[in-house]
This record gives C-alpha cells, structure tokens and sequence, in this order.
C-alpha cells in the first residue's frame, strides 16, 4: 500500500447550496476517545496551531487525516487520528461544531485569551467593513454555482432521455461483482467525504489521497453526469460486504456521489471529468459517456456542449468571487495578526497535543 502521500479530504465545500459540510462526520461519533473543537477569529493562529499538531502526530507515527478549507485551500479546518480516536477541528463559523458530550469527550480551546482585545477594539470599523464585503463575495459565488448547477442539471436530463437508469445500474452491479467480495458482512459502514473542493484557486482535487488508499483505481470519465448512476449499486454491495466505504461527494451538488474509495481492498473508483481530472494512473477506464444510445443523444450534442462551457464559465466566476473573498479575509487577518501572542498560541498547540495524542 502506498504511504508517501498524505490523506486529505475538505472539510465543507462551496456548493449551489451555499457553505455545506458534513459536520459531524470527520470521526464516527461512538469512536470519539478526545475532540478539541477551536474557537477564535481570523488570523488567530488556529490553522498553524493544527498544523503543529499534526507533525508532531505524524512525528509518533500516527496516521493523521488532513481537512483543509474550501475558502483557502492552503489553510486546515480540522485534523483526525483515526488510530487514536482524537481530532482538532475548527468549531468557527462558518463550519460550527458544538460539544456534543462536553468534557467527557470534546474540549472547547479558546483563542481569546491569546489576544489582545483593545488593539483589534482599534480595527472594529475595517474589521466590520470587511467582514461585510467578505459575505457579498461569498453570496455572489454561490449565485454563480447554483446557476452552474442548473446547467449540470439540464445535462444530466438530457442524458437520461438516452439511457435507463437499469442500464447504469447493471454497468454499476457488474462492477461490484469484479472488485468487491460476493459474501455478505455485518458492519459496512458509508462515511461522506469531499475530495475535490470549488475555492479561490479554482477547482482543486485531492487526488494524493486515492493513492494513499488505493493500489487499484477504476477510473469513470463522466462529461454527461451519469456516473452516481454506476456508483450507487458499488456502493450497496460495498457496505454488503462489511467494508467501510469513503463515499467521495460533488462539491457543486453536495448530494451527489463521485467517488468510492475503499481502503481494506486497496481498491478506488474515480469519476474523472474535464474541471477535475484524475492525474493517478488507473487499472481500468470507463467512459460513461458511451452508455447511452449515441444515435438518440446525436441531436443534443451541441447544445451539452456549449451548457457544458456555459458551467465552466460560471464556475470559474464563482472561483474568482471566492478570491475576492479570501482577499477581504486577508485584511481580516491583518487586523488580529499584530494583537496575537503567538508563543502563548505555540504553548496551547503542545497542550492539545498531549490531549489528542497522549
């Protein structure tokens, strides 16, 4: 099994929906030995604090799982060692988590007593100001990807007038049969995960992270949206099987399934498509686009194109509204950065240490 790449999911994700996350499901709850849940504003040092945490985690030989943040993609939401049954996560909005067994299991970490409050109380009229100008971006990102959804959505009917859903399915449960064992399991279990993410730097796929799992990758090139379709029937025999299934989900349509990867076979299935292709190599490729009938999708073939250039045109607005975003968020930052006593936030970071990995 490979080991040199790093496991790396987001966090949440901007979608048509707006902020969306799978908040309660970095670490299976009845797993949960010790959660640090970070409270503190922007520029506070909760990232380089998860940061610290995670080396020294991986310095004793811990499998550390890497949640980066969607709205900057170099900077983390959360961290998990699955091994140890501990995480720090960022409890801030707009991804807020709460205690749900406080003391006994989750810790809250406060940054406030780490800054100094008069000085930032000197930057409460830019600190408003930017902070209003950040939401606007974010509310014009999302304008873009809901329209961009619209269009996946017009494509993907188009698509299903040329095809069954049986049809799909069978390709699917033919699939399961090559790859996944016949006999039936207790404990399969569906976690959700984003591997890809829609950010300030575009499109970003983590595609690190199948390698990390798999040794084995179907890839699915998908133009036409159809490859839930194939998926789904992989994922049931999957978690019949009593394997624990990573179901990869679409940053733009949060519901919608992308990927499976399934670690205990070695074994990842990858849906590839033109605003995210998959770099890795695969052990076998299938192009779902060739599942309907050609001669009843001919007709439309021009007009999914151009919705299909007409997507990506909004999905890179979306993108460029986000850098705006992370922009105004900068500025933010600059208003806490010089008030912070960051060797205090450095001591703190040995201290959830030893709570998270101890």
């Amino acid at each position: 099994m490979p080991t040199e790449n790093k496991i790396r999911y987001f966090f949440g994700t901007n979608s048509a929906e707006g902020f969306f996350a799978f908040r309660e499901e970095y670490l299976p709850p009845a797993e949960r030995r010790r959660v640090c849940i970070l409270k503190g504003g922007p520029g506070t040092g909760k990232s380089g604090l998860m940061k610290k945490v995670a080396a020294l985690g991986e310095a004793a030989g811990f499998v550390c799982e890497y949640y980066h943040c969607a709205s900057d993609p170099e900077s983390l939401d959360g961290i998990v060692f699955p091994e140890k049954g501990t995480a720090v996560v960022d409890g801030t909005s707009p991804h807020v988590i709460e205690a749900g067994c406080a003391g006994a299991v989750e810790d809250y970490i406060s940054f406030s007593p780490y800054w100094d409050s008069e000085g930032i109380a000197a930057h409460r009229g830019e600190i408003e100001t930017e902070t209003g100008a950040m939401r606007q971006e974010f509310t014009a990102a999302y304008r873009y990807l809901r329209a961009a959804a619209e269009l996946a959505a017009n494509i993907l009917d188009t698509s299903l007038s040329a095809v069954t859903r049986e049809q799909l399915h069978r390709r699917g449960r033919a699939l399961a049969r090559r790859y996944i064992p016949a006999e039936k399991k207790p404990g399969g279990r569906v976690v959700r995960r984003f591997l890809g993410g829609i950010t300030p730097a575009g499109r970003v796929f983590f595609g690190d992270t199948v390698s990390a799992l798999c040794d084995r990758v179907v890839v699915l090139e998908d133009r036409l949206g159809l490859a839930p379709f194939v998926l789904a029937p992989v994922q049931t025999a999957a978690k019949a099987a009593g394997l624990t299934v990573i179901a990869g989900h679409c940053p733009l349509n949060p519901k919608k399934l992308e990927h499976i990867l399934l670690p205990e076979l070695g074994v990842g299935f990858v849906t590839a498509t033109p605003d995210h292709p998959f770099d890795g190599t695969g052990v076998r490729g299938i192009r779902t686009d060739h599942i309907p009938d050609r001669e009843l999708l001919a007709p439309a073939l021009a007009r999914l194109r151009e919705d299909e250039r007409r997507a990506e045109r909004l999905t890179n607005s979306a993108c460029a509204a986000l850098a705006r975003a992370k922009m105004r968020h900068d500025r933010l930052e600059a208003c806490y950065v010089p008030y912070m006593n960051f060797a205090g936030v450095d001591r703190l970071a040995e201290c959830v240490a030893d709570k998270v990995l101890g």
